[in-house]
């Protein structure tokens, strides 16, 4: 990791713009005879008061001349953005209080006109979908090559070159690093994707929602940040890794960037409410601030304890862990503080376990048929990885491939038949699903977790489709669609 260097700032860096100027105005004892309506903490729901305390509410301030606007930051906001992109060594940051969701949105549309195309993984979060659907953009899709989707997440400079001679029409590419798995491609090849992607005139977008710690990891130690890449814009989601509320994201423009930060904040004030959360906001800033003040330590700093528990748990008998390398301290392409253990081998499958970690007051991050997933963190009790490495060592034997890979086999490539703006404008109906297959789909039907569709608007409801949903049922998993029991399946009217 390069060393952060922050310099030039009118405020010094250990400050919290944001947060200081909501606290400088709690502290006046204003009688606000504006909103929101809970004045203050005097008119709160009581037991909401008595959950948050008097505090959260004399903090939780409308947009106004003190706490800046998000529209168009000029005041203490602006200085807060600044200051957060002096930290990652970013041209410009924004701050998103509508999660990462708003920051992949307006990066699509202001990146993709109307007509042309969108290069993105289908392991992609839901956001991006509906960015299609939004912008007006034609999908191009890089398609999983195993039926594993731990090892989902590969990126091929080949795939993508492929891609981009087939359709002269790619105007940006959007991918997710790292996966919902902790497989994040490596710095180098991240790099020579979006070398080619320059060369070709073509946007590369980074979602990396789950990677905002990626920057304060030392070198070996982790897969890197996407913003140390020639990419156009990266953003990241600090409520995930770094402390911040839930909700708080952040954009950043990297150095090299192509992508006009005027242009992605227009489009970003088309999606974004006028009411925005000043605590989410002010956190974030109190997240950079932290972080700069020495809370990046703390992530090199865990390493070494996460990779003795990583170790001991690739010791059990039948349990993998999941990622681009069996080698528990090999952090290259995996990030080391996203913890997923497959059980494919063991006489359990990921459901089973997880109602064993449940009894045992330990919540997951989600599970597969044959993964658990958990967010581990510099913050997390140490006793808790304790019990982790108790309930695995009591799991069942089993014969290996017992349970198979994810439920699930390779994804199919999907049939689209018309864009997602144009079906999303369509009149549906709910039909039987004996009566769905060849229909176009009016909705999206993704498999929970982590979220990965079948299929979304505009393409064909396929034999495969149908049977992948079946399988992940089968599994234990949720199917998410307006009849999550798939008895009737929306689709495009005729």
């Amino acid at each position: 990791m390069s060393a952060v260097q922050i310099s030039g700032s009118r405020e010094p860096a250990d400050r919290a713009p944001l947060l200081d100027a909501l606290l400088a105005y709690a502290d006046r004892g204003v009688r606000g005879l504006h909103t929101p309506g809970h004045k203050s903490g005097r008119f709160a729901p009581p037991r909401m008061l008595e959950a948050l305390g008097p505090a959260a509410f004399r903090l939780d301030l409308p947009a106004m001349g003190v706490t800046d606007n998000t529209f168009h930051p000029r005041g203490c906001l602006a200085e807060a953005e600044r200051l957060a992109a002096d930290l990652y060594e970013a041209s410009a940051t924004r701050f998103l209080a509508g999660g990462a969701t708003l920051g992949i949105i307006a990066g699509v549309l202001a990146a993709v006109p109307e007509g042309d195309s969108l290069l993105l993984s289908r392991i992609a979060h839901r956001s991006a979908f509906s960015a299609l659907a939004l912008s007006g953009a034609t999908p191009r899709y890089l398609m999983p090559r195993s039926a594993d989707p731990a090892a989902a997440a590969e990126l091929s400079p080949a795939d993508v070159a492929h891609h981009l001679d087939a359709d002269p029409r790619i105007r940006a590419l959007l991918l997710t690093r790292p996966s919902y798995y902790g497989v994040a491609a490596s710095l180098d090849v991240l790099r020579e994707v979006a070398a080619l992607c320059r060369r070709r005139g073509v946007l590369t977008i980074v979602d990396e929602a789950h990677g905002g710690h990626f920057k304060f990891l030392p070198a070996g130690r982790g897969p890197g940040s996407a913003v140390d890449a020639p990419v156009d814009l990266v953003i990241q989601s600090p409520h995930k890794t770094l402390g911040a509320l839930v909700g708080g994201a952040w954009a950043h423009f990297p150095q090299e960037s192509r992508l006009d930060p005027d242009r992605f904040a227009a489009r970003m004030n088309l999606l974004q409410t006028t009411s925005p959360s000043n605590l989410v906001l002010a956190s974030l800033d109190a997240a950079r601030q932290w972080l700069h003040g020495g809370g990046r330590n703390r992530f090199p700093d865990a390493v070494p304890e996460v990779a003795a528990l990583r170790a001991k748990l690739a010791a059990l008998p039948g349990v993998r862990l999941s990622g681009a390398s069996r080698d528990p301290e090999d952090f290259a392409t995996t990030d080391p503080f996203r913890l997923a253990v497959d059980v494919s081998e063991t006489g359990a499958d990921g459901p089973a376990v997880e109602r064993v970690l449940r009894e045992r007051r330990i919540e997951h991050e989600f599970c597969d048929r044959t993964h658990v997933v958990f967010v581990l963190g510099p913050g997390d009790d140490r006793a808790a990885w304790d019990d982790l490495i108790d309930t695995f060592a009591a799991l069942p034997p089993g014969q290996p491939g017992e349970n198979g890979h994810g439920g699930g086999a390779v994804l199919p490539e999907p049939l689209v038949r018309l864009s997602p703006r144009r079906a999303a404008s369509l009149p549906t109906e709910s039909v039987p699903r004996a009566g769905a297959a060849g229909r176009i789909a009016g909705e999206v039907i993704a498999v929970y977790p982590p979220g990965i569709p079948l299929a979304c608007p505009g393409e064909e409801v396929t034999a495969e489709v149908l049977r992948a949903a079946d399988a992940a049922a089968a599994a234990g998993l949720s199917v998410h669609a307006a009849d999550s029991t798939l008895k009737r399946i929306l689709v495009l009217a005729d």
